[in-house]
C-alpha cells in the first residue's frame, strides 16, 4: 500500500504514542493512585448508575458535572470545560490556536503529546533543553524563543513529568507577562505538589490550565480532565471537543470523587507519607541518583538503566524506562506504590546491587 498517497508528511516522520505491553505482578509505571478508586463510592457509583437510562446520551455541556468541578476549585462554571481525559482537551486547545508554522514551544523533556500534536497540525515545535543538572527552567532560552512573531503557544508541566519537579511560580510569572501567546500550565500532579497555579488565572488572560481525574482521584480508567480558563478562551476551546466526549459512566465517577473527596485526599496523604520515606531509601543505593520529587513519582538514573529495568521486571516490578526522552539517557521513572510494593521495590534494587 502506498500509504504516502494518503497521509500527511509531517504525520508519516512521526513516531506515535506508545507504550509496550509486559507482564508483571506490581505496575509502578504509570503514576496511577495504587491505592484505587474506594469501595464505598464504587457502591454509590453502582446505586447511582442503576436509575439512569444508557440508552440517552450524557448532558451535553455536562453542567453538573462542571457545578461540582467549579466549586472545588472555587471559579465561576464559565471558566471550565470538561474532556475525555485532559489529553482530549490538549488536542482541542492545539487545534484552535495553530495554523501551520505557528510557534509551539515546548521545554524538554516533558510529557511528549504536545510536541506530537504541534507537529501533526504542522506547527513550528521549537523545544528548550531543561537545564540538565537539576531540569530547571531555561528561562534566557525560552524568553529568546518567545520573541518570534509566530510564537502562539508555551506548554509548561508542572510538576513536570518525568523528572518530577516543580518550576516556580516567580518563574511562571514572569513568563505569562511576556509571552504573546497563551501559556499552557499542565498540572496533572498538582494534588500531589507543593505549589499551585490557579490563583495566576484571576491576573493573566492568556494562561490556560488543565488537570486531570486519572492520578490523586484514581480515575484513569475512566478518562476525566478539565480545563480552566478565561470564559472567552473556553467559548472557542469547546468549538473542538467532541460532543458527548465524556461518557456517563465517567460523568458520574467524578461527580462522586468531588461529592466525598475525603477518602481520596487520605490516599494522597498516604502516598506523600511514602514519597518522603521512598525518596531517602533510594539515595541509600550509590548506583542511583535520585532526582527531587514533586509528584507521586521518582525519576531515578543508573549506569545502565536498560539492565536494571530489565532486572525489577524480572522481579514482577514493571516500571518505565524514559531513557529515550532527551536527556534522561539510562533513567528510569518509578511511581509511588503502596508500602508494600515500594518495599518489594527496595527489596529488587538491594539483589541489583549485590
Amino acid at each position: 500500500m502506498n500509504i504516502e498517497k494518503f497521509i500527511k508528511p509531517a504525520v508519516l516522520d512521526l513516531k506515535g504514542y506508545h507504550l509496550d505491553k509486559r507482564e508483571h505482578s506490581i505496575k509502578l509505571d504509570q503514576n496511577e493512585n495504587p491505592f484505587g478508586f474506594p469501595e464505598t463510592l464504587k457502591e454509590k457509583f453502582w446505586q447511582r448508575l442503576r436509575h439512569l437510562d444508557w440508552g440517552r446520551y450524557p448532558d451535553f455541556q455536562m453542567e453538573s458535572l462542571v457545578a461540582k468541578i467549579a466549586a472545588y476549585v472555587q471559579l465561576p462554571e464559565e471558566n471550565i470545560i470538561v474532556g475525555n481525559g485532559s489529553n482530549s482537551l490538549i488536542q482541542a486547545l492545539l487545534l484552535v490556536v495553530l495554523s501551520p508554522q505557528d510557534r509551539l514551544i515546548i521545554p524538554e523533556p516533558t510529557f511528549t503529546l504536545y510536541g506530537l500534536t504541534g507537529k501533526m497540525l504542522g506547527a513550528e515545535v521549537v523545544t528548550c533543553q531543561l537545564q540538565p543538572d537539576d531540569f530547571s527552567l531555561p528561562l534566557d532560552q525560552i524568553l529568546q524563543a518567545s520573541r518570534a512573531p509566530n510564537a502562539k503557544l508555551l506548554a509548561l508541566c508542572t510538576p513536570n513529568n518525568p523528572t518530577g519537579n516543580s518550576f516556580p511560580l516567580a518563574q511562571i510569572k514572569i513568563l505569562l507577562k511576556a509571552f504573546p501567546g497563551l501559556v499552557i500550565i499542565d498540572e496533572a500532579y498538582h494534588e500531589f505538589s507543593s505549589q499551585d497555579a490557579l490563583p495566576l488565572l484571576h491576573e493573566h488572560e492568556n494562561l490556560v490550565i488543565l488537570r486531570t481525574f486519572s492520578k490523586a482521584m484514581s480515575l484513569a480508567g475512566m478518562r476525566v480532565g478539565y480545563l480552566m480558563a478565561a470564559p472567552a478562551l473556553c467559548a472557542e476551546v469547546q468549538k473542538a471537543r467532541l460532543p458527548y466526549s465524556v461518557n456517563l459512566f465517567s460523568e458520574i465517577a467524578a461527580t462522586l470523587a468531588l461529592e466525598d473527596n475525603s477518602l481520596l485526599q487520605k490516599a494522597v496523604a498516604e502516598i506523600l507519607a511514602e514519597r518522603e520515606r521512598l525518596g531517602p531509601a533510594l539515595r541509600e543505593f550509590s548506583f542511583l541518583q535520585v532526582y527531587p520529587s514533586d509528584a507521586n513519582f521518582f525519576l531515578v538514573r543508573a549506569a545502565d538503566g536498560a539492565a536494571l529495568f530489565q532486572h525489577l521486571l524480572n522481579d514482577g516490578l514493571l516500571v518505565r524506562d524514559v531513557s529515550g526522552y532527551p536527556g534522561l539517557e539510562n533513567c528510569l521513572r518509578l511511581s509511588i506504590g503502596k508500602p508494600e510494593e515500594n518495599q518489594k521495590l527496595l527489596t529488587s534494587l538491594k539483589k541489583w546491587r549485590n
